[in-house]
């Protein structure tokens, strides 16, 4: 009976960690998203194929104040965000440079892209995953080290 009585609590104790340690990582901030640049590694094409960035890769600056800018390809750009604990991400490009570009296709869909973001996700503080507001991952970067 007593060392029943052990196991059980040994298994509690076992699942109360299980769950603490899992609960915990799983929470957002906006202070994930900030003070870090993101570097692009792939997004949704129009036709719905996932795409790899090689060249001229866009990036991505949270910063404070809910202050957005990056890179988009060919032009710089700046605007604002909002995002939430539970994920949601609103972003607003309000301004760019305006070079003149002799491919602007990635840039293009880029910032398609970025107009439909709805949802966000950082795993393990260098990958971040951006979603439409369905759930549709549209961009996956890596943080710049």
């Amino acid at each position: 009976m007593k060392a029943n009585v052990l196991k059980n609590c040994r298994n509690a104790a076992i699942g109360i960690l299980f769950l603490s340690a899992f609960s915990c990582g799983g929470s957002k901030t906006s202070a994930d998203l900030t003070e870090t640049t993101w570097k692009l590694k792939t997004m949704m094409a129009p036709d719905g194929v996932e795409v790899t960035v090689e060249e001229n890769l866009p990036t991505l600056i949270f910063g404070d104040s809910m202050k957005l800018s990056g890179y988009s390809g060919c032009n710089y750009f700046f605007g604002s965000y909002t995002a939430s604990a539970q994920g949601r991400l609103v972003m607003n490009v309000t301004g760019s440079t305006m070079r003149l570009c002799p491919d602007s296709q990635i840039e293009e869909m880029f910032l398609r892209n970025v107009a439909r973001i709805g949802k966000y996700e950082v795993l393990q503080d260098t990958l971040l995953y951006l979603s439409d507001s369905t759930g549709v991952k549209l961009c996956t970067f890596i943080k710049k080290q």
